[in-house]
């Protein structure tokens, strides 16, 4: 995960000098996913998710290679001239505000998290998790959907939702029904 995280802005970058499109539009895309990328380098660094740390076997890498190939679609889309090269100061800065409040989410859960349960294996009922049992997951969302939005592209809303369904939604499941066992769930 790491590798493709720390690859992306090279990535983009190598798309905008193959279509030479280095419009306003792919500009902002460029900033806002090679970001997410450095920031997401620095969380890991500081506090990694024990999630990420588990060996996985080589279907599991191959799914996870599959999903993560599935974002570089996005960029794609915007570098090939298939997304919106003049956005409007207002599409540019509704993106800002989704990445920017998305990533404060992931950041803020992820520490407190990380740091609560260092101390103790306990149900985190305050804080991030006081109303959402899933801050990250909607920080994840929140930071996709500014890609999404960036392109102006069915096809990215189309990739960001699939992979929505297919990774984070039963890891959303799974979570909430391990939480169940743990004291004061039910409340």
């Amino acid at each position: 995960m790491n590798f493709f995280k720390a690859t992306t802005a090279l990535f983009i970058i190598s798309l905008m000098n193959h279509y030479k499109n280095y419009s306003l539009g792919s500009w902002v895309y460029l900033a806002l996913h090679g970001i997410y990328g450095a920031i997401w380098l620095l969380k890991d660094f500081g506090f990694p998710d024990r999630n990420f740390e588990r060996r996985v076997g080589f279907f599991g890498a191959m799914t996870h290679i599959f999903v993560l190939a599935g974002y570089w679609i996005i960029p794609w889309i915007q570098m090939s001239g298939h997304g919106i090269d003049k956005p409007s100061s207002e599409r540019v800065m509704a993106c800002i505000a989704l990445f920017t409040t998305g990533i404060a989410l992931m950041i803020a859960s992820d520490a407190q998290k990380t740091f609560t349960l260092r101390h103790e294996e306990v149900l985190i009922t305050d804080g991030m998790f006081k109303y959402t049992r899933n801050p990250n997951y909607l920080g994840q969302m929140l930071i996709h959907s500014s890609f999404a939005l960036a392109t102006g592209s069915i096809v990215s809303w189309g990739i960001i939702f699939t992979l929505w369904t297919v990774f984070f939604f039963p890891r959303m499941i799974a979570k909430d029904a391990s939480l169940r066992g743990k004291p004061g769930a039910e409340e």
